[in-house]
């Protein structure tokens, strides 16, 4: 019991540290923190004399920790593996279903108990895990490194060109579609989960997971560099300028239903060759009605739009 204590406290500590470190890098925590199992699987503390990867992190481990990194709703997960589902679609449906409408107090709450222990213990773990199952040893060979190659040519050049031309159809500017398909590109969380459920239920072998995970890590930590160099500080302040600066569209006649959960969303694109702008604003479902007339329960949802030349 010791021991498996012993083994959790290094893998909370060493995922900590690589998130710091990432951080500091300006990378997101969670490529520090699956670095950190890299780290201690069979890709690098395996290749010291003896294993010691083995010794600290026996195989019988391996589903304790799984199964600490899925803590939360425990009961909807046991029962959707029950009848042959993964226990992370249990955990989903847990928070599908949470109460929205007049439970705002109550989610807060939770939220606020479990966010410490899940940011601090429970991702770090799962995220380890997933770093445990990567195996970078078999990649010196010739066909295992083209068809990693092949595949983060494929995921970049597909998504950056796809989200670029998508954006320029759409007559935002060449810099702005840019950086838009420079955060498209990313990869983060859910593809990390989606990844260790494929692996777990045998979609595909160690060979595929790595080289996904690895493909994973490069398009998220190619984000920070590439839209520092596109999008600048400097020109991201320009913008802010003129959106502040530009006249606000004439609203309809009328009150807006105004409430506590009201948000309002605004967004301007711009063409090339004319200062035209898309402006919108909307409110989102309303949390309560400001009239008594009127039905707390229905969502109050405003939209308006409008196209100035």
């Amino acid at each position: 019991m010791l021991l498996d204590v012993l083994e959790i406290a290094v893998i909370v500590v060493a995922a900590r540290l690589f998130g710091k470190v990432a951080q500091r890098l300006g990378q997101p925590a969670l490529i520090g923190e699956v670095v950190a199992g890299i780290a201690l699987g069979p890709s690098l503390l395996g290749l010291l004399p003896g294993r010691p990867d083995i010794r600290l992190f026996p195989s019988e481990l391996t589903s304790y920790l799984r199964m600490l990194a899925e803590l939360g709703p425990l009961l909807s997960a046991f029962m959707t593996a029950r009848i042959a589902i993964h226990e992370i679609f249990g955990a989903f449906l847990f928070g599908a279903s949470m109460p929205r409408q007049g439970a705002r107090h109550f989610r807060r709450a939770i939220l606020d108990r479990l966010g410490t222990t899940n940011s601090l213990v429970l991702l770090p773990v799962f995220f380890v895990i997933a770093g445990f199952n990567v195996e970078l040893r078999n990649f010196t060979r010739v066909d295992l490194t083209s068809q990693l190659l092949l595949v983060l040519t494929a995921a970049g050049v597909g998504k950056l060109g796809g989200t670029f031309a998508g954006a320029r159809l759409q007559r935002m500017t060449v810099r702005h579609s840019a950086a838009i398909a420079v955060l498209i590109n990313t990869c983060g969380l859910t593809e990390l989960v989606v990844l260790t459920v494929g692996n777990e239920v045998g979609i595909f072998d160690t060979d595929m997971f790595t080289i996904m995970v690895v493909v994973a890590l490069a398009t998220t930590m190619f984000c920070q560099p590439a839209l520092g160099i596109i999008y600048p500080d400097r020109v991201i302040q320009e913008d802010i300028d003129a959106a502040a600066a530009a006249e606000p569209e004439r609203l309809p006649d009328g009150p807006l239903p105004q409430s506590r959960g009201s948000v309002h969303l605004r967004a301007r694109s711009y063409s090339d060759d004319s200062p035209s702008a898309f402006e919108s604003s909307g409110l989102s479902e309303s949390l309560g009605s400001s009239d008594s007339s009127e039905s707390a329960a229905s969502p109050e949802v405003a939209f308006c739009s409008s196209v100035s030349s």
